[in-house]
């Protein structure tokens, strides 16, 4: 595992249309506080969590909150 890393909001937009093995996840583990800081293309924590046994070992996972 990799240490985290700080990013701008823009390295973070040009990461995602970059198309690489990417994920936008907003760090609440709330579903209404979700939708209330919701990025377009984000999934939840709770998403996160169910899709982890499927996800790449180098998918890059880009925590947020609002």
């Amino acid at each position: 595992m990799s240490e985290a890393t700080r990013r701008s909001p823009d390295e973070v937009g040009a990461r995602l249309e970059s198309g690489k093995d990417a994920l936008l996840v907003c760090a609440y583990a709330d579903e209404a506080k979700f939708r209330g800081a919701r990025l377009e293309g984000a999934i939840s924590l709770g998403t996160l969590n169910a899709k982890l046994p499927s996800l790449s070992k180098g998918a890059e996972i880009i925590f947020y909150c609002g």
